[in-house]
């Protein structure tokens, strides 16, 4: 199976409203391919929760994101917005979600690695042999790298790659999701 992915984009005030029809734009564009994942990047002043919530209703997807400093789609940059891109590929999925990073970003990468080798198992039953992990983090956390590194650390034995990126409040500095 190819990877296919398709954005859509909102700037309906409700989250959950806004993640519904970024979601159903998007899943327009995949023309009938059955997303497997999906992340939504969405303005600090919309309720990420709802957003992903409603995106997952819609393309039936595992949905990762996090608040922006302004949301990115090949239609360019913009504010005040909740933006879905959906991912259609045969792949294996394990998303995780922990709390902690600024604490003890040791102990936190020990969370979210732990189960890696029965999904890296059900991979290799599927011939799915190159694995790559998303961590989306606090951006305004000094221990963020500290995060990337630990992560890095556990990972070298599984041979994944690592991608991301760091939550942002348009520059207000008071609080990410």
């Amino acid at each position: 199976m190819r990877t296919t992915t398709a954005t859509g984009s909102s700037t309906i005030a409700a989250a959950m409203a806004a993640g519904r029809d970024a979601a159903q734009q998007a899943m327009r564009k995949l023309r009938g391919e059955n997303p497997a994942y999906g992340f939504v990047f969405a303005s600090p002043g919309a309720d990420l929760g709802l957003a992903i919530e409603a995106a997952r209703e819609v393309s039936r997807a595992e949905m990762i994101g996090c608040t922006t400093a302004g949301e990115i789609t090949e239609r360019g940059l913009a504010h005040q917005s909740v933006v879905v891109m959906l991912v259609a590929a045969d792949v294996t999925l394990h998303a995780k979600y922990a709390v902690g990073l600024k604490a003890d970003p040791g102990k936190l990468a020990g969370e979210l690695w732990s189960g890696t080798s029965e999904v890296k198992k059900t991979a290799l039953t599927r011939d799915h042999r190159h694995l790559t992990t998303v961590l989306l983090t606090d951006g305004l956390v000094p221990t963020g790298e500290k995060l990337v590194g630990e992560v890095y650390e556990q990972r070298v034995q599984s041979g994944t790659q690592i991608v991301g990126g760091a939550a942002g409040d348009e520059g207000r500095f008071a609080a990410t999701s």
